[in-house]
């Protein structure tokens, strides 16, 4: 009788004993199900993240670029500005010379006189410049066209001229920013090779753009002097846009 008591004791210390087991494997079971789902979870929101990192550094690179542009134009405008204001100055500077001032005197006693005296004015011999449409810097492929459209024989010397004005202001790599932005001298080269457009497409704009270069520059030839330059100009481009990253 006792043994068979011990038997049945025995067999349900066993029957709880697996029991136990099976509890914890369950709540084994249904923790490794609960971590792969957090697991599967977390990839799904790195990688939502990894896109969102990408599309944040892309916008911040779009918007450096176009900060570039716009202080290269901003710049640009500026020395076209202070080139104005120095010739208007030298044109009045010349017409005073002209033109000199008469005393309160000398007018109280003009007014009196009966008979008004005729006063010869001078002609001027200096002919005055075809007006023109100012259009640098050059920023767009659009204002390309456009210029290229506006340059005539007869107003030729002109735009030569005032491209002499600007590219004089700097040594010509730096000079050149004030006739085509960065980003246009990045884009192009003059036979639009290595995948660049061609500055050959805009006969009367290169050949004028060339012209301004020998007046400047004459110890090379203009077209080695401006390939020169926008090398250097491209340099330096692709340098700041590193130095941002």
């Amino acid at each position: 009788m006792v043994n068979v008591r011990h038997i049945i004791k025995r067999e349900r210390e066993v029957l709880r004993e697996k029991i136990r087991a099976a509890k914890r494997s369950r709540r084994e079971a249904e923790c490794l199900e609960k971590n792969q789902g957090n697991i599967h979870l977390e990839q799904i929101e790195n990688r939502d993240l990894r896109e969102m990192v990408t599309f944040l550094k892309n916008a911040m690179d779009d918007m450096r670029t176009e900060l570039f542009v716009l202080t290269e134009a901003v710049e640009s405008q500026t020395a076209y500005i202070k080139l104005l204001l120095k010739r208007n100055q030298n044109k009045c500077e010349d017409l005073e010379s002209t033109f000199p001032l008469r005393s309160e005197l000398e007018l109280m006693q003009m007014n009196e006189e009966k008979t008004p005296q005729s006063v010869e004015i001078p002609e001027l011999n200096e002919e005055e410049p075809e007006t023109v449409r100012f259009p640098f810097p050059i920023r767009s492929e659009k204002d390309l066209m456009r210029i290229e459209d506006d340059i005539t024989p007869a107003n030729k010397e002109t735009y030569v001229n005032i491209m002499k004005s600007l590219l004089s202001e700097n040594v010509l790599s730096k000079s050149l920013k004030s006739i085509m932005i960065e980003k246009i001298i990045f884009d192009h080269n003059i036979n639009g090779v290595s995948n660049k457009k061609s500055l050959n497409s805009y006969e009367s704009f290169l050949s004028a753009l060339l012209e301004a270069i020998q007046l400047v520059d004459s110890t090379q030839p203009a077209e080695k002097l401006l390939r020169g330059a926008m090398g250097r100009a491209k340099n330096n481009f692709n340098k700041k846009k590193n130095r941002y990253k």
